[in-house]
């Protein structure tokens, strides 16, 4: 045996040669049994999956699956919405009981994605009752993964109200039993009702309006009416009593009335 160095050939000793093969025996032996358990894992893998699955799922869906332990890995089962496929089962689960949440109407193996009307996720992906001065509602242009629509809380923008948890729309103002009632600010609780004065009487109001001269209103009022329809001859008031008359006119101690001037009975001119 012969080698070279720096231009020179040597020649190996038979004790190195030995020695050599000695070391690639020893790592031969070391390395064997792992090679030979990755291949017989191998083995075993090819001959666990089957396409011939019915035996094991009998509803037809499952196209290719794991022979033992029983696991499916291709499913064609369609769940509907509500539903989240379990591909290993080859099975459809409500997401209410696959999350153990009554309010989840949609879900992906890991979340809850979507709740029911007047419910939304909160950052633990649990269904939430909407609290009151917001609303919660279905977007169903996205979701998490794909699956669908979410669900989201909001609140209530001016001239709108939520007086009662679980809502999924606000309440206009001055509409539906709140008529004169206006919403200042996002996420009212209620209407405020408009005080004397002033009125209200277009949806979602964000201001009460002060009634014009010669008008009034009580409070919560839609409209203002007349001075001289309440009092006559009154050209201003508020909604209690006349404040000014027509010219020959004066308001009466009260304001109940307008009394027309002149020299009192019995009085010499």
């Amino acid at each position: 045996m012969f080698r070279i160095f720096r231009g020179r050939l040597f020649a190996f000793s038979l004790i190195e040669v030995m020695v050599a093969l000695l070391v690639v025996a020893i790592i031969v032996a070391a390395l064997a049994p792992v090679i030979t358990k990755r291949m017989q894992r191998d083995i075993v893998g090819k001959s666990r999956i089957s396409t011939s699955c019915s035996s094991l799922f009998p509803e037809g869906y499952c196209g290719m699956c794991y022979l033992n332990p029983k696991s499916c890995i291709v499913c064609t089962k369609v769940c509907s919405s509500d539903e989240f496929q379990n591909v290993s089962e080859c099975s459809c689960v409500k997401c209410s009981i696959h999350h153990n949440d009554s309010n989840c109407t949609r879900c992906n193996s890991k979340y809850c994605v979507q709740c029911k009307q007047g419910y939304y996720l909160d950052s633990n992906n649990r269904c939430t009752i909407c609290p009151k001065g917001y609303y919660c509602y279905q977007d169903n242009s996205g979701g998490v993964n794909g699956d669908g629509g979410v669900s989201i809380k909001k609140p209530c923008p001016k001239g709108y109200a939520a007086p009662n948890e679980g809502m999924s729309a606000c309440v206009a103002c001055s509409k539906r039993g709140v008529q004169g009632s206006v919403a200042i600010n996002e996420g009212s609780v209620n209407c405020t009702l408009c005080t004397n004065g002033y009125y209200s009487s277009s949806t979602g109001s964000t201001s009460c309006i002060k009634c014009s001269a010669g008008y009034y209103s009580n409070s919560g009022a839609s409209s203002c009416s007349k001075c001289s329809d309440k009092f006559e001859h009154c050209v201003e008031c508020n909604n209690s009593k006349c404040t000014k008359c027509e010219d020959g006119y004066e308001p009466s101690e009260d304001g109940a009335e307008c009394k027309k001037k002149g020299c009192p009975d019995k009085t010499v001119r």
